[in-house]
């Protein structure tokens, strides 16, 4: 899934510029955190995440997004133990509400993700592969370091998973 993740995006970043105004066009990175769970064990996890995005006016925006919401290592114990990793990409609207340097902003979309479970048992590896479709959403702010250039803050959420909520740190760069 990660080619195909990789290919769209790319495909998007060749054809946006080609089709509309560049100067609508923005990219961004996130560092992800969350706490997750997996049958009563939790633990804190990093991801990260990539955005492509394009304005459509002052306070509208469409952005689709690459998210590994990384992987929760299970403890090694007598015949147990494993791996679960997630990743999923999304497509959302953003609601934005500029206010001098700073914006203030929410999102509403949909998060197709995989979930890759490797488990160690007695009885040997068991792997077990899923995916799906999941609303997301969340708010954050950011603040525009140059004319060109925004850091923000953000907390989203989604239906997928024992714990569906993540923070994010990140910036992104308005062409």
């Amino acid at each position: 899934m990660r080619v195909k993740i990789i290919c769209l995006l790319l495909g998007l970043i060749v054809a946006v510029p080609s089709n509309a105004g560049t100067e609508n066009l923005y990219i961004g990175a996130s560092y992800l955190s969350s706490n997750t769970e997996f049958s009563g064990y939790s633990d804190d996890v990093d991801g990260y995440e990539l955005d492509l995005g394009y304005s459509l006016s002052k306070h509208f925006a469409a952005e689709v997004s690459y998210l590994d919401l990384g992987n929760l290592q299970l403890p090694s114990i007598p015949d147990a133990g494993g791996n679960i990793g997630s990743d999923g990409v999304s497509l959302q609207v953003v609601a934005k509400l500029p206010i001098n340097k700073f914006t203030l902003y929410g999102k509403l979309g949909n998060l197709w993700w995989d979930q890759d479970v490797l488990l160690n048992t007695i009885a040997g590896p068991v792997r077990q592969d899923s995916n799906g479709s999941d609303l997301i959403y969340g708010i954050g702010f950011g603040y525009a370091v140059t004319p060109r250039l925004t850091v923000g803050l953000e907390l989203k959420a989604t239906d997928f998973g024992d714990n569906s909520t993540f923070s994010s740190l990140g910036m992104s760069y308005h062409f």
